[in-house]
């Protein structure tokens, strides 16, 4: 009999994980991901700091799907080991094979987390 151990994630579902600036619900960033949402067979987490107390902002996102919202530290290099920190256990802990970013400061985050994870793939579009 093959038991699975504590760390072998195999049997997850593959999860995407999306770096944003922000969780506007507006822009051609939010309407690229938006599109996707509908047929990816990958569990998303969208990441960014926002406001715990918006509902409506949550709720928006979470009408398009099997999306888990991540609230990270506001954008400053000095929460940037936090961000890292708090990225790096959800990525361990949830199977997450792709992290996309379209920003600098995300990208540079999704950066460092290639360096602590060699088996992410890094995905960067520019808008």
């Amino acid at each position: 009999m093959n038991k699975r151990t504590k760390t072998d994630l195999s049997h997850m579902k593959p999860s995407v994980l999306y770096l944003l600036t922000s969780l506007a619900t507006t822009g051609g960033t939010v309407s690229k991901i938006k599109s996707t949402l509908s047929y990816t067979k990958y569990k998303v987490y969208i990441a960014a700091p926002f406001n715990p107390q918006d509902k409506d902002i949550i709720s928006n996102w979470k009408y398009e799907g099997d999306i888990e919202i991540i609230n990270l530290p506001s954008r400053c290099i000095y929460n940037l080991p936090k961000s890292l920190f708090i990225l790096y256990k959800i990525v361990k802990k949830n199977n997450i094979r792709i992290v996309h970013s379209f920003f600098p400061y995300e990208m540079y985050i999704a950066f460092l987390l290639k360096q602590l994870n060699a088996k992410l793939k890094i995905i960067r579009s520019f808008e």
